[in-house]
């Protein structure tokens, strides 16, 4: 399972949504560890996916929840960051293995590039996924294969 703090880089770098914040708590309460028994954690878990003024609330619980473990806790820090770059170097294979269309690699440069400070693992996509839509095809953006 994903630590707390993976959980936020995903869903900052937008790999998660809020509803699949509510599932991670959901499962952190289900695996009976540390999390289990934090107020803030079981208050997300028991947020509606179905209300979205309660579901939108479960990103910030989260980073209200992770200050009250780590007060110190810093989003761009080079573990986070490792892992982020990991399910990106994944997202960018089942893109060539044509497993996801083009927005879903676009979609999480912006997050990287805010929490990562322009990570040099990044390269080209920027300016690769600019105007990327979520109905943009493969088809209208054959130069994202080549970088």
């Amino acid at each position: 399972m994903k630590t707390i703090y993976e959980a936020m880089a995903e869903r900052e770098a937008g790999f998660l949504g809020d509803i699949d914040i509510i599932k991670w708590a959901e499962n952190a309460i289900c695996d009976k560890g540390e999390y289990a028994v934090n107020t803030i954690i079981i208050n997300i878990a028991s947020l509606s996916v179905d209300n979205r003024n309660e579901y939108e609330r479960a990103g910030e619980l989260l980073k209200k929840a992770i200050l009250q473990i780590s007060p110190n806790f810093v989003l761009g820090n080079e573990i986070l960051e490792m892992h982020i770059k990991s399910l990106f170097v994944n997202r960018c294979q089942d893109y060539i293995d044509d497993n996801v269309q083009p927005y879903e690699i676009c979609k999480v440069i912006s997050g990287i590039e805010q929490i990562f400070n322009n990570p040099n693992w990044i390269n080209g996509f920027y300016d690769a996924c600019d105007w990327i839509e979520p109905n943009t095809t493969r088809e209208d953006v054959p130069h994202l294969k080549n970088i």
